[in-house]
C-alpha cells in the first residue's frame, strides 16, 4: 500500500488493450437482411396468388433465412444461438425480436447498452404503446 493515500495508483499499461471481435451480424446488416426478406415474403405472396407453391416456397425461404439471421444476430451478442427459438414463444418473441434488433455487439459480456440501443428501444416502445392506444381507440371511433 502507498504511503501517500492521494497518489493515483500505479498500473502497467505498456500492454495493448486486448479488443474482443465477435462474429455473427451486426445491427445494421441484421436489419437489411430482415428488410430484404420481408419484400421477398410479399413478392412470394403476390406471385403465390397464382400459383399457392409459390407462395409457400417463398413462407419457407423467409422461415429458414429469419432463423438464420436471428442465430447470426444472437451470436454477434456473444448469446447462444438457441435464442432464436424464442420467435416461436409467444411473449418471449416480443423481447427476442427487441433484442436482435436493439442489443449491442458483445452484449452477453458487458451487458450495458449503448445510445443506439436505448434510441431504438425507446422508438419501439413508443410505436407498441401507439398500437395498443390505436387497437382500443379504432373500435370506439369506428362505432360512432
Amino acid at each position: 500500500m502507498s504511503k501517500n493515500p492521494y497518489a493515483a495508483p500505479s498500473a502497467d499499461i505498456s500492454e495493448p488493450a486486448i479488443h474482443r471481435s465477435y462474429s455473427g451480424l451486426r445491427r445494421l446488416p441484421f436489419f437489411g437482411c430482415s428488410v430484404g426478406l420481408t419484400v421477398l415474403y410479399m413478392v412470394g405472396l403476390m406471385l403465390g396468388g397464382q400459383e399457392p407453391t409459390i407462395a409457400l416456397i417463398s413462407v419457407g425461404l423467409v422461415l429458414v433465412g429469419s432463423i438464420y439471421l436471428y442465430v447470426l444476430r444472437f451470436r454477434n451478442q456473444d448469446s447462444s444461438g438457441l435464442w432464436a427459438l424464442g420467435m416461436f414463444v409467444p411473449i418471449l418473441n416480443i423481447y427476442t425480436g427487441l433484442r436482435a434488433m436493439a442489443f449491442p455487439e458483445g452484449y452477453a459480456d458487458h451487458r450495458t447498452l449503448d445510445t443506439p440501443a436505448k434510441i431504438l428501444i425507446g422508438v419501439w416502445l413508443a410505436f407498441f404503446v401507439l398500437g395498443i392506444g390505436a387497437a382500443i381507440l379504432l373500435p370506439a371511433i369506428l362505432q360512432q
